[in-house]
This record gives C-alpha cells, structure tokens and sequence, in this order.
C-alpha cells in the first residue's frame, strides 16, 4: 500500500488547522460557562464582633496580646511604692511613670521652694494626666498628718503616723518670741523649745544637719521631712547662722555612692558628676559644674557651698 506523504508547507498548514480549531472550541466553552454563571448578588458586609465568627487563629492572636497586656500592666504595678511628692528624686518619678520631661518639672518646682501641702496640688505640675493621678494617688504621703490637742493640764499631744506621741511642752518658750538659736548650734533640746517642734522633729533636724554636713542658710530648716511650711514660717525668725560651720566635698576624689550620700546629691546627678570628672580631667569651679547641662542649675547652686574643688 502506497503510504500518504506530506511535503512540509502542507504539514504546518495542518498542525495550524488544528490549533485553530482547538482555539475555537475552548473559546466557546469560557463563553458558555459565563452565560450559564450565577449573577452576582451584591451584599453589605456586616463584621460579626462574636467569638464564634472569629477564627481559631485570630482567637489565639487576641488571647496573647491580652495576656502580654496584662503581664505589662501587673509589671507596671509592681513599680509602684510610697513616696512623699516633696521629697521624692527625679529617678524614683521616673519610675512611678512619669516622662523624663515631667519628672524634671516636678524637681525643678521643688528646687525653687515649691511645696505640696495636698494630693491634688500635683496636677499643678505641668505633664501630669488625670490616669497617672489616679493610678498613685493611694501612694502619695505629704510628710507626716499632724495635728495638736491640748488638754486642761495644758499638755501637748503631738499625733504623728497615727501614733500619739507626748512632747516637751514649756508655756513660757512657746510664747516668749524673743528665743533665738543658731542652727548650727542649737541642740535637740534647744529646738524643742520653738513652736510646733517636738522630740521626733527636733531629732530631724539634728540628723538633716548632719547629713548636709551643717547649715548656711535658715531657708534649709524648711527642707525638714515632716516640717510644714505653715510652722516654719512662724519660727523662722527666730533662727540665724551666725557662722556657717561646713564639711566640704571633694568633688573630683569622691566615689559615686560616696556623693550620693549627702542630700543634695541622688545617685543620677553623682554618677553625671563623675562622667563630666572624667571626660575633662577633673572639675576645677563652680563655672564647670555648671558645664553639665542636664543637672538643673538651681539644685547646683544650692551645692556649690559645700564643695571643694582643689584636689584632683
């Protein structure tokens, strides 16, 4: 049998005569599986808030954040503690939650002889919000609640914590204006004679002296944790020094935790005082320690009196 041969123009016109007829017919389908489709109902989509229509996976996701949310607030609390507002550092707000910024507005209202005689005079601070109030308030303690009751033996009973304490009590000093003590001086029980001033107050000052290594100015008594400005202002005249007896710091010798024992000084203001020390060789006056600009001017001039800055 003779076999069909086909030259090779009449192939490719073949191989094309099928390729245009597969075209065709797949052309046909899609156009028919179209017009034969569902017409499309448009719908308002309405999410559905409820746990069921959430799926596993966006469950588990919400469940994690919830519980790191609240191991971050459970963290938060713990950071909590008692302060008093007018002894309090800039490091320990920072640590009740404050910003940086609001922290040092806070120190800088105290530096310049602001007091908080309540819990509601914080909002005065410039940075503070109603949630962060609210969040300390049950830990503010503004000094010690103090009140005095006399009774007809005309006795003093001084109320301090909660704990009824009995104090000294001289009719004849309380109300002869003309006793003056020199702070520098003065003993515990030469204290006691002044107005408002009982044993556990006197014993204060006394300490506070020694921890800021003396006195050199009357306005420092009004420092006295537990002192309220309203009994300082009544007794200050009678005080005076009459020659400021000072332990000196020397500043460029002394070690971190060594600074940050006197009052004046926390543990961030040593720790950038021996940065500045090291980083220019020592400090040589009161005109480079003014040179470290994040430590507020006003808490370095109420330094400069008990610094010495020879030996370094």
């Amino acid at each position: 049998m003779k076999r069909i041969q086909f030259s090779h123009i009449e192939k490719s016109g073949i191989l094309l005569f099928f390729a245009i007829l597969l075209g065709g017919i797949l052309i046909i389908e899609i156009k028919t599986s179209r017009a034969v489709q569902a017409p499309v109902i448009k719908r308002d989509i309405v999410f559905d808030s409820s746990d069921d229509a959430i799926p596993q996976r966006t469950k588990q996701k919400r469940r994690f954040v919830e519980r790191k949310f609240n191991h971050l607030n459970e963290q938060k609390k713990d950071k909590l503690f008692f302060f008093d507002p007018n002894n309090v550092s800039f490091d320990s707000l920072v640590l009740l939650g404050l910003s940086k910024k609001t922290a040092q507005n806070w120190t800088k209202y105290l530096a310049k002889g602001g007091k908080f005689k309540s819990k509601n005079d914080l909002k005065k601070i410039y940075g503070i919000s109603g949630d962060w109030f609210d969040h300390v308030e049950s830990y503010i303690r503004i000094g010690e609640q103090r009140s005095t009751v006399r009774n007809e033996s005309a006795k003093s009973i001084d109320i301090t914590n909660n704990r009824k304490e009995q104090v000294a009590y001289n009719p004849g000093h309380v109300k002869n204006l003309s006793v003056r003590l020199d702070i520098n001086e003065a003993s515990q029980e030469d204290f006691m004679q002044l107005r408002g001033i009982g044993q556990s107050l006197s014993k204060r000052i006394i300490k506070y002296r020694e921890s800021l290594g003396g006195f050199y100015a009357v306005s420092q008594i009004g420092e006295v944790y537990g002192l309220q400005d309203s009994v300082f202002q009544l007794l200050k005249s009678q005080l005076f020094v009459n020659e400021a007896k000072l332990e000196f710091l020397p500043i460029n010798t002394l070690t971190v935790n060594e600074l940050a024992r006197h009052p004046y000084i926390d543990l961030n203001m040593a720790k950038k005082i021996e940065r500045y020390r090291l980083q220019h060789q020592g400090i040589d006056n009161a005109e480079s320690l003014k040179k470290i600009y994040t430590i507020n001017p006003n808490e370095i001039e109420k330094l400069l009196p008990y610094l010495d800055f020879r030996s370094h």
